[in-house]
This record gives C-alpha cells, structure tokens and sequence, in this order.
C-alpha cells in the first residue's frame, strides 16, 4: 500500500500478504523501505493467485454508496422533472486536499 486508504487488514485477514511502503503503514503489517520489492515479489509467486479472472457478483463498497441510496428517491424526482441534469460522483481518498490533480481540478471546474 502507497496510499492512505488502507483499511485495517486483519479484517479481511490479509495483514499476512499486504505490505506497506513510503509514509503509509500499519501495525503488524510488514513495511518495505527503499526501492527493493524482491520479498513482496517472492511472496507473490508462492501464493496461489485468484481463483477466477473476473469478480462472479457486483460489489458495491464506500462510504458513499448509502449517502448516494439515501438520497435516491430525490435524484430520481429531480431527474425526471428536469431540474438535474448531471450527477457526478468523484471518488478517491487521496484527492481530499488536492493531492490527486485530475479530481481536485474536474471538482473546481464543476464547482464554479
């Protein structure tokens, strides 16, 4: 993980098989430093991969997801009597304080 949206990995009980590097980490979790991610590849090609190519069933995950259900009924209203023409939905916890570009500047645009 490079990122800040790790969740806690023992969960999921993959504390085992993820890894964190740069300021990111977790307590238990094993940390890289540096640029060398032989021990994260050696480990990879021991496990066994996933069973399937292609997730079998939707999963729907995010704190959004019941924030945007609650307010269904009224998208929808709004929608139909034309009083909302677009719904856009940005995503990505890294871009909260402008850290991702593309988000912080598609959300100023939108904005204004």
């Amino acid at each position: 993980m490079t990122s800040n949206c790790i969740i806690d990995p023992t969960v999921g009980a993959y504390d085992d098989r993820i890894w964190t590097r740069s300021i990111v980490g977790w307590p238990g979790v094993r940390h890289l430093d540096g640029e060398d991610f032989s021990a994260v590849i050696a480990q990879a090609q021991q496990l066994a991969g996933f069973p399937y190519s292609e997730i079998p069933h939707l999963i729907t995950v995010g704190f959004g997801r019941q924030t945007l259900l609650g307010a269904a009924d009224t998208l929808i209203d709004l929608v139909s009597r034309e009083k909302l023409r677009h719904i856009f939905l940005l995503g990505g916890c890294d871009g909260a304080r402008g850290r991702a570009p593309l988000l912080h500047r598609f959300r100023h645009q939108r904005a204004g």
